[in-house]
């Protein structure tokens, strides 16, 4: 191994200069890639690169990489700068499909593959054998959706309606008020209890609660703060109180916060609330959060997350489980509204009745707007919490104790100015904050890559 040119290849500046939409930001953002998974990827590029300049045969990427290296490509001065390291122009050859180019990219494939275990060891999984981040999870896609589900609940409760009036009729003839109300409203609960048990530990066993590999168990605990609370506010509050207790952030009287001098970030988001700061000096709070929530490098956050909510949501498993409460709220609603129609063809008083029906019928709707929504704001959280992290983690990071403490762990001083939120600030993702560059310059290859030539 070249040990000074993987130096090299190690110590190169992707991010370079300093902007709201740098390359790793735009790479997670426009991905919806986790911050652990756009390094990893961007670490996989720099090795591929690697074996690329020193190979004098044809490597190709994994589709990860490749997506990478699309990327940068797009970034003309920091690509062309990067081969000058190389000492090698590396051609980007897009394949055409033919029976030909097929062979020779397997080919190339597997001499990667040779090369790679070679030099760095055995390929991370993750990255070289998926096409994409929600790989790990293997989740099938399903063919109906939450909403064919739905359409079909309806129809089925209006098609079952009357034979369910004349079935429980006889029944409920001999059953008087207010003890089927009581007893309604008690069978209710109980299945809305068990149905919540049963989706939480449903939708757990959706997610790999003891495999390592892939980005489910390397998620940041700001990631997580968002999707336990839905919303990049809570997210700022923590950063925000992190440089508070840093005294790079002077908090006002006045409920305004003032950037001190000789400010220095130790991340990506630190970076961004000083230079909001800096270009405003001085400015309310809650304007503060407003702003930022539009930028990049948080709303790639909710991106990311967002993106693994919708793609557990389209599975097959979860279309399913989603089917099961449908049957189950179905029936429950069935025997409801049985009653009420008995009541009214016996001319006893159905108001009651049909309040407690009409309760539970949007209830219903409730809970299937946060059926969906459960992944992210209690099963993983309770997968973080129950599996992965350790009393080490909450000793030795604030933001693992942020995570599970909320605003409660927030500096003092800080804690009123969250709550004084006029607006109702960045409750939510906000707009999607930096626009790309509209047509790419280096367009896609369609169907993949198949990999690089030898340059000059």
């Amino acid at each position: 191994m070249n040990r000074e040119l993987w130096q090299k290849i190690q110590d190169f500046d992707f991010d370079g200069p300093d902007g709201d939409y740098t390359f790793t930001t735009r790479l997670a953002k426009e991905n919806n890639w986790t911050r652990h998974f756009t390094h990893q990827a961007l670490l996989e590029y720099r090795k591929f690169m690697y074996l690329a300049a020193t190979s004098n045969v044809m490597v190709s990427p994994s589709e990860i990489v490749d997506v990478v290296w699309h990327q940068h490509l797009i970034f003309s001065q920091s690509y062309n700068e990067f081969c000058t390291l190389l000492a090698k122009n590396i051609q980007h050859i897009p394949s055409t499909h033919s029976r030909q180019e097929h062979e020779k990219f397997h080919k190339a494939k597997e001499s990667t593959t040779v090369q790679y275990n070679a030099v760095f060891g055995k390929q991370p999984a993750d990255i070289w054998e998926y096409q994409d981040i929600s790989g790990p999870l293997h989740l099938q896609k399903s063919r109906f959706t939450t909403g064919h589900v739905i359409i079909a609940a309806i129809i089925a409760v209006l098609t079952l309606l009357a034979p369910a009036y004349y079935l429980l009729k006889p029944l409920y003839m001999h059953i008087y008020n207010p003890w089927f109300i009581i007893g309604y409203i008690g069978l209710s609960a109980a299945v809305y209890t068990g149905l919540a048990r049963y989706n939480n530990r449903k939708l757990l066993q959706m997610l790999p609660a003891k495999e390592t590999a892939g980005f489910l168990h390397h998620l940041t605990p700001y990631e997580l703060t968002y999707a336990k609370n839905q919303g990049l506010d809570h997210v700022v509050h923590g950063i925000a109180n992190e440089l508070i207790v840093n005294n790079v952030i002077i908090i006002n009287e006045d409920n305004s916060v003032t950037l001190a001098e000789n400010a220095t970030p130790e991340n990506r988001e630190q970076a961004q609330v000083i230079s909001v700061l800096d270009e405003f000096k001085w400015i309310p709070y809650h304007r503060l959060v407003k702003l930022l929530v539009n930028k990049p490098v948080f709303n790639s956050i909710s991106g990311a997350m967002d993106a693994l909510q919708n793609h557990v949501a389209k599975s097959r498993h979860f279309v399913r489980l989603f089917a099961i409460n449908a049957v189950v709220m179905a029936v429950l609603l069935l025997v409801g509204y049985a009653r009420f129609f008995t009541g009214i063809s016996g001319n006893r008083p159905v108001m009651f009745i049909f309040i407690v029906c009409l309760g539970f019928t949007v209830y219903a709707g409730y809970h299937f707007w946060k059926l969906p929504k459960l992944l992210l704001k209690e099963v993983l959280p309770q997968l973080y919490t129950d599996y992965i992290l350790t009393k080490e983690d909450f000793d030795n990071n604030w933001q693992w104790v942020y995570f599970a403490g909320g605003t409660a762990v927030l500096y003092p001083a800080f804690i009123p100015i969250v709550r004084h939120n006029p607006d109702k600030a960045g409750g939510g993702d906000g707009g999607s904050g930096g626009s790309s560059c509209g047509s790419s310059c280096g367009s896609s290859c369609g169907g993949g890559c198949g990999g690089c030539g030898g340059g000059d």
